[in-house]
Order: structure tokens, then C-alpha cells, then sequence
């Protein structure tokens, strides 16, 4: 009997296509398609492909005109007008959205464009606190963490679910620290209240201690932000709180060098200190690729080893 029955039709919405700029929200989204079984999968893809192959290689892909990926005003606008109609054709919305500065006035008009579905909205993360106040909630809300769930339920978002941490530290077994000066990797995003300010007080707070170590700001732009602007200012910061490097321009400071293994990158343009390229010794380590992961030098200085292949648990969906 439940092989005659038809799969369930989920909207997978999306504020771009699934190919072009890498986030949390186009990873999640391409997650749920390829491992929950027995559901039809609507998606948005970017046209023209130029030559990409399609990220789902299943479900039904809604092309999106777009030049980069990102989601732009026009690519926003698209995703709407296309959203609204197909969900209307769907069974259930799944909207994986991060709280971002498009999202107050999109949350306000959800109800009139997406009316009798059931939703669901993972949110990947709040961009800034302040946008939630404006916010409406769209259904049933996801969030990654307890600290973002209590943002969301103080919001009026009701009962806000938490997704547990997919990787147990147990398969992360502790070792012994490599000799040498130990070093210290911040991974975050260049926005403001992202935590690397405080990562750099902290460590400025250390270093006055007299705890030897040496720091990494593993930092990613955000869509529509220049990496080169973005990455003078913690390097700047870095070295007026006595952090950086002693190779850094302008000046010897009292830390030691980047982190073991990976070098820092130089960017295009002028340095944070006026000289040619990013030398700054906090060891800022630029995520890179599509999928802008941390370099494997720099898990091999961390002594970071899984006991076995990371997997996955599909969720089931259940219709409330």
C-alpha cells in the first residue's frame, strides 16, 4: 500500500538558485533533497547554466535568471513570484532562509503569497538581532542553535526547534598538543558582531597574560561584500591589539608568524598597512573553493582526527 502512494511535493524555496554563491542555506537545502527518500523536490536552478551541471542531479528544477548566484534584488523578486505559484501546487514549503535584510518585509507578506501550505523555515542563522523585531514567523521554525532559538522564541516565533549538531565531539578524540607555540583558529563571518572583534580582545587579553600562542581569523565575506576592503580591518585591529605578526609592515608585534601550514594569503590591492598585499600575521586563513573549506593544514595543526567518516541522519517530515 505504500508503494501505490504518491510522493509528498516539497517546495525547496530558496532566496537563490542552489548553484552559484556557497552559504549554509544552499548546502542544507541540497542535503534535504539527496538523502530524504519518498519526497518530490522542487528547486530553484540558475540560468543560463554556462556550462554548470545542475546541483540535484533529481526533483523538478525551476530555472532562475541570474548572473552570479547571489541573491540580488531581481533574483529575490524571481524566487517570489516563482515560490508563491508553485507552492500552490506543493505539499508542503520548505523555506530555508537566513534572517537577513530582506527577510523582514518578505515575512510579512508570506501569508498573502503562500496561503493554506504548511511551512517549514530552517533558519541558518540571524544576520543581525535587530531584523527579528520587524520579523514575522513563517510556519514551523528551525534554528541551528539554543542561542538562536531563544532569540527566535523572545521574537514571537512560538516554538522554535533546534537542530542538534549532526557531528559528535566523541569522533573527535582529544591528542596530544604538538610542540611548538599552540595555535588558535576563529572561524566567522566579517560582519559586524560576527565575533571576530572579540576573538581579537580576547587574545589581546591572553597575550597580556603571557600565553604564547598564535591566532587565526578564518573569516568569509558575506554576499555583496569586497573580501580585500573586508580584510584589512581585522588584520589593522589584530596588530593594534599586539596579535599580529612579527613580518607584519609597519612593525614588529609580539606574536609569532601564521599558523603552522598555512600561510597567509596575499589579497589583490594595497595591505592593510599601505604595503602590497595581506601579510598580517594573525594568520588570517581565506576560505576558499566552492564550498569555502578550512584548508586541511589547518586541521592537521589543530591534531583534529575523525575515528570514522562523518554521516548524516535523514529526517523524516511529518505533516502537522
Amino acid at each position: 500500500m505504500g508503494g501505490s502512494r504518491r510522493p509528498r511535493r516539497v517546495l525547496l524555496f530558496t532566496s537563490s538558485p542552489l548553484e552559484g554563491s556557497e552559504g549554509a542555506d544552499k548546502q542544507l537545502a541540497a542535503m534535504i533533497a539527496s538523502m530524504i527518500p519518498d519526497m518530490e523536490f522542487t528547486w530553484f536552478t540558475r540560468w543560463p547554466a554556462m556550462g554548470r551541471k545542475p546541483r540535484l542531479a533529481s526533483g523538478h528544477a525551476v530555472p532562475i535568471a541570474s548572473r552570479d548566484g547571489i541573491p540580488h534584488t531581481a533574483e529575490r523578486l524571481q524566487v517570489t513570484a516563482a515560490g508563491a505559484f508553485l507552492a500552490r501546487h506543493s505539499d508542503l514549503v520548505h523555506a530555508i532562509l537566513t534572517v537577513g535584510t530582506g527577510f523582514p518585509l518578505l515575512s510579512r507578506w508570506w501569508q498573502l503569497l503562500f496561503p493554506s501550505r504548511p511551512v517549514i523555515h530552517t533558519a541558518p542563522g540571524v544576520m543581525e538581532p535587530h531584523l527579528l523585531s520587524r520579523s514575522r514567523p513563517l510556519g514551523t521554525t528551525v534554528a541551528y542553535s539554543d542561542v538562536t532559538a531563544q532569540a527566535l522564541r523572545a521574537a514571537g516565533f512560538g516554538d522554535v526547534r533546534v537542530i542538534a549538531p549532526a557531528v559528535s565531539l566523541a569522533q573527535w578524540p582529544c591528542r596530544p598538543r604538538a610542540a611548538g607555540i599552540p595555535a588558535v583558529l576563529f572561524a566567522g563571518h566579517h560582519d559586524p558582531g560576527g565575533g571576530a572583534t572579540e576573538a581579537i580582545a580576547a587574545a589581546a587579553v591572553a597575550r597580556q597574560a603571557g600565553a604564547p600562542f598564535r591566532l587565526g581569523l578564518g573569516l568569509r565575506p558575506a554576499p555583496r561584500q569586497r573580501r580585500v576592503a573586508l580584510g584589512a580591518a581585522p588584520c589593522r585591529l589584530a596588530c593594534a591589539a599586539g596579535v599580529c605578526a612579527a613580518s607584519c609592515p609597519g612593525g614588529g608585534c609580539p606574536a609569532g608568524g601564521p599558523l603552522p601550514g598555512a600561510p597567509a594569503r596575499r589579497a589583490r590591492g594595497r595591505g592593510a598597512h599601505g604595503g602590497g598585499g595581506d601579510r598580517c600575521g594573525a594568520g588570517t586563513v581565506r576560505a576558499t573553493g566552492r564550498r569555502h573549506a578550512v584548508p586541511a593544514s589547518v586541521l592537521r595543526t589543530a591534531r583534529l582526527t575523525p575515528r570514522q567518516p562523518v554521516t548524516t541522519v535523514p529526517v523524516k517530515l511529518t505533516r502537522q
